[in-house]
């Protein structure tokens, strides 16, 4: 009986699932419409795995200095307006054919959850994502960097070389996959079975209607 096992920060859960009867299944199908029912199945469950880090993704607060201001304030361009929140849009999932892991081996059959880049332009969320994750130390902001955010600062905006206090970590990825993990991959195999069955339904009904006519 197969099984899946996934090792986590927080220990380990075991997951014991019986597909006997879905590889024979699949086997019995057209290879593209094999394909395309476990990309469904795991592209789902990669869903719940980035809904979940949607939730948890830190937000501006609204009356913070990094958060949205509303009347006069916005209107002077006061610090903290650029701030919108992309991060929580960012987060998206998607399948591929063929995925090359961590080794550069090649993969088939895979769903991820991305940081995508920014449509229609704007900050790319990808430069900073893995900041939020994992926190920074106090560092030098390059040129053109935003300082008077930071109520330590006295620089102008266009300083050069001023200090970026640090930033605790503040983790959605991570606690998104221990959470969800056991109900993305059930949510694979109760979507694959779905899929399969409706795919099987569908082969017999074109058979039977391909021997009617002959």
């Amino acid at each position: 009986m197969p099984s899946v096992t996934r090792t986590t920060v927080a220990g380990q859960f075991d997951i014991r699932i019986d597909l006997s009867d879905v590889v024979s299944k699949l086997k019995a199908l057209p290879m593209r419409v094999g394909t395309a029912v476990v990309r469904r199945g795991l592209l789902a469950g990669a869903r719940v795995i980035g809904e979940e880090a949607r939730i948890r993704a830190p937000q501006p607060q609204p009356r913070s200095r990094r958060g949205k201001l509303k009347g006069p304030e916005r209107a002077r361009g006061a610090p903290g307006t650029w701030a919108t929140g992309r991060l929580r849009k960012a987060i998206a999932w998607e399948s591929r054919g063929v995925f090359r892991d961590a080794t550069g081996v090649p993969v088939e059959h895979r769903a991820v959850v991305i940081i995508r880049k920014p449509r229609g332009g704007g900050r790319n969320v990808r430069r900073y994502a893995h900041l939020v994750e994992y926190g920074t130390k106090p560092h030098r902001m390059g040129k053109g960097a935003i300082t008077r955010i930071y109520p330590r600062s006295k620089a102008e905006q266009k300083a050069v070389g001023a200090m970026h206090p640090g930033a605790r970590p503040r983790p959605y990825l991570r606690p998104a996959l221990d959470t969800k993990g056991e109900e993305a991959i059930r949510t694979i195999e109760a979507v694959v079975r779905r899929e399969l069955a409706k795919e099987v339904i569908t082969l017999r009904q074109t058979r039977a209607t391909a021997g009617s006519r002959r």
